[in-house]
């Protein structure tokens, strides 16, 4: 039983994953691009309501699973089926056009993410034992690395190449190859108990309120630096694929590399003080990327501190599900108390996009915009044009040459266009290390946002001080 839930738990996470990463990490570079303002890309989020209201239903979702034998695989088939499908349903929109109608279709998946979710962590609490459930997290991190590597990488480099319906179609195909396990592994609860709902209860504690909003703090800054990260890096002048390949790296490495880091320290230091350590560093990170922008403007700079904020994110997880863990311990309703405090992730997420948003929109006009997506297309032309050159004086080499001869270098020439963009990719990494300059608009926008987030982390700090149950 334990090794199919090991399976069922990673294939569910990267189903999961792929689709909310591409809200977060691969839609606000690909909306960037065709020149939808940041307000309007700050609507992305609205998509993660469901998350954040999950707490409120997840009563509900509990009851259904542990009524019916095979509750938790209907719940999971029908997730795994509706995102497939509704991914295929976006590739039939135009972005432009039917924005508000992609946005609705997230919201959709994001319903049925969510449940999954519910359903997926009852029985991985009551199914496995206390020295399995690392093992069981450690597998769901991982699914989520792999579920952002498709959901930002293999999506920007596909609409970059073939647009915006190939990248849903191809990303609802993996989708599906990654829900077979899930439809065909039968995971089955044979208590026929409902679930008790106490959801007023856990919402007239002003203990947990408190809790709620302090747990929500420690995201906040670090949310603020990732939502719009990938169109900063479209905003710098990379074109998607790079950008593609830096954002991915980043939620990789914060996935992959954070959560040891993490346990190293606290236990090095103790709890409380690698806390206050990582938000202390957090709040010197932002200052130091707010300089950047006003200052040097330094695209090396802005991704080696990019890099360290996508780690502290990832760590940052593993104080929050400790410290919320910790004030439900003798609850007599910890799984539902969890389950709030767990919503302060999701409020994060969506105020902290909207906020961000905003904060750059007041700088970054639809005009400026106009001017930032020209410059790029301009430099996309001018790439085109050599492009067309290389090929033209290709054509007059094998001119005169033999038929066979012809051939094989024709041949030889498209197998090596085929993999040009790699090179492009990695020419335009190589030239990241010396590239300095960032339009002033942006670097103002992004510059205050930093700087709320660094106010926001030092706050962090004082309350962690002055806590005693931390």
């Amino acid at each position: 039983m334990t090794k199919r839930l090991y399976v069922v738990s990673f294939c569910v996470y990267v189903v999961v994953s792929i689709f909310t990463f591409l809200i977060y990490g691969a839609m606000p570079a690909i909306l960037a691009k065709n020149g939808i303002s940041p307000r309007e890309i700050g609507l992305l989020y609205m998509a993660f309501l469901p998350f954040s209201l999950s707490f409120f239903y997840s009563g509900f979702v509990e009851s259904f699973r542990k009524k019916y034998a095979r509750g938790f695989q209907i719940i999971n088939s029908v997730g795994v089926i509706g995102i497939g499908l509704l991914l295929f349903f976006s590739s039939a929109l135009d972005l432009s056009e039917h924005f508000m109608l992609c946005i609705v279709a997230c919201f959709l998946m994001s319903v049925l993410s969510a449940n999954m979710l519910i359903a997926l962590n009852g029985v991985a609490v009551e199914q496995t034992t206390s020295a399995q459930k690392p093992i069981i997290n450690t597998i769901m991190l991982i699914a989520c690395g792999l579920g952002g590597l498709i959901g930002i990488v293999v999506a920007l480099i596909i609409f970059d190449f073939f647009g915006w319906s190939m990248a849903n179609i191809v990303l609802g195909v993996f989708t599906l190859l990654f829900g077979v396990p899930i439809l065909l592994i039968k995971i089955t609860h044979t208590d026929s108990k409902v679930h008790d709902n106490s959801i007023l209860k856990a919402l007239k504690n002003k203990r947990l309120w408190a809790q709620f909003l302090i747990l929500t703090s420690f995201l906040l800054p670090l949310v603020l630096t990732n939502s719009m990260s990938s169109a900063l890096f479209v905003y710098m002048g990379f074109s998607l694929y790079v950008v593609g390949f830096l954002s991915g790296f980043l939620q990789i490495s914060a996935l992959l590399l954070a959560a040891p880091v993490a346990y190293f320290f606290i236990k090095f230091f103790g709890f409380k003080k690698a806390l206050i350590l990582a938000l202390a560093s957090e709040a010197c990170v932002l200052v130091l990327l707010a300089l950047n922008m006003w200052v040097w403007q330094s695209h090396f700079l802005v991704i080696i501190l990019m890099l360290l904020n996508a780690l502290f994110f990832g760590s940052q997880f593993v104080f929050m599900y400790s410290v919320g863990m910790r004030w439900c311990e003798g609850s007599t309703q910890s799984g539902v108390d969890f389950s709030f405090l767990r919503t302060s992730e999701n409020i994060g997420f969506v105020v902290a996009g909207l906020v961000a948003s905003q904060i750059i929109g007041l700088f970054v006009s639809e005009e400026k915009l106009a001017s930032l997506q020209g410059g790029n297309m301009e430099a996309s032309t001018e790439s085109s044009v050599d492009s067309a050159v290389n090929v033209e004086s290709g054509v007059e080499s094998i001119a005169g040459v033999d038929s066979i001869a012809g051939a094989d270098s024709l041949a030889g020439s498209n197998a090596e266009s085929s993999f040009s963009w790699i090179n492009d990719a990695f020419a335009t990494l190589q030239e990241i290390f010396n590239q300095s300059g960032i339009d002033s608009a942006v670097a103002n926008g992004y510059g205050w946002v930093f700087v709320l987030g660094a106010v926001i982390a030092i706050l962090s700090v004082v309350i962690v001080k002055k806590s005693k149950t931390i």
